[in-house]
């Protein structure tokens, strides 16, 4: 009998000494690391000698994970890669559960390693400023509505290799936005310098997203695969040349097998091919423009990388009036 008061005497001491010092950061509870499936969280531990026994509730589950106390971590197993899951964790003495925080009641998100980025979902672009311009969907977030996304990844990390795929380099780029997202700000984007090896050349690249736990651990996916990219032949001067006519000019791509000439009239919409030439060409009059009209013009160039050939995106075009 006494040793049952006496143990409620200390647990009645814990609640109103102990229990205000458990709202500090030091006794909140976090995550502190991940794999494709599973969470391991950790908790504060200086009060297990009045704490029974934790209660871990995943999600909208009624019947807790029980975990003794004389540990302060646990690792949850059996979860979804790249999906996020609700944790609560509450304190068991003398029969009843009590949180840790009283204000924010110890309500967490954890995170698994996010899944790879699908080729479907990014893109990169070799702008005329030889800057590599790089747009991604923040994929891996779980969809709250058909409009709205949670934001699962907190950024990407992009790498750049020369087309003998030695790494040139490689950038960290946090997500934008807010922590909820809608469709349209879903989409991510940066940009970075190529890097002077590589101009006039093309690249390799990759990308791999990543999560930041609370202790400053990063958890990243798997790379992409690899991608190629060659930019554009850079267009040194358009001149008339004639009524209806205008020569192109235009700096030499690193192992080109030919170019590729093209006009559009509608601003990017749709290109109109004006004429091929063989890898050693350097210039070239376009014939049959319409008088009044205003077109942009771009070269495009063939370049062989590891036996498969690749034609330059249409990422830019000159203005000829």
């Amino acid at each position: 009998m006494k040793s049952k008061i006496f143990r409620r005497i200390i647990i009645f001491a814990f609640i109103i000494v102990f229990l205000p010092a458990l709202t500090s950061k030091a006794a909140a509870f976090r995550q502190i690391d991940a794999t494709a499936n599973s969470a391991i969280i950790s908790w504060n531990n200086i009060y297990n000698h009045v704490v029974q026994e934790y209660h871990i509730y995943i999600n909208n589950n009624s019947t807790p994970i029980t975990v003794s106390n004389n540990t302060n971590s646990y690792t949850i197993s059996n979860l979804q890669q790249g999906c996020a899951y609700s944790v609560l964790v509450l304190c068991e003495m003398d029969g009843k559960e009590y949180y840790f925080d009283s204000v924010s009641h110890n309500y967490i998100f954890i995170k698994t390693k996010p899944r790879q980025m699908q080729a479907k979902n990014y893109a990169v672009h070799w702008n005329k400023n030889n800057r590599l311009e790089v747009e991604y969907l923040d994929e891996t977030a779980y969809t709250v509505n058909k409009n709205t996304w949670y934001k699962f990844i907190d950024g990407v990390e992009f790498r750049v290799k020369n087309l003998d795929g030695r790494t040139k380099k490689t950038v960290a780029k946090a997500v934008n936005g807010s922590f909820y997202i809608n469709g349209a700000s879903a989409l991510n984007s940066f940009s970075v310098k190529a890097p002077a090896s590589v101009r006039n050349k093309g690249i390799k690249y990759q990308l791999r997203s990543y999560i930041v736990l609370e202790n400053g651990k990063k958890i990243y996916s798997e790379w992409t695969d690899t991608k190629v990219l060659i930019p554009q032949a850079k267009i040194t001067s358009l001149d008339n040349y004639g009524s209806g006519k205008v020569q192109v000019k235009w700096n030499k791509v690193d192992n080109a097998a030919g170019y590729t000439l093209w006009t559009t009239d509608d601003g990017g919409k749709t290109y109109d091919k004006a004429g091929t030439v063989s890898k050693k060409t350097t210039a070239y009059t376009i014939s049959g423009l319409k008088k009044g009209s205003n077109y942009g013009v771009l070269v495009t160039a063939k370049v062989k990388v590891d036996g498969r050939k690749y034609n330059s995106q249409k990422s830019y075009y000159m203005y000829y009036k």
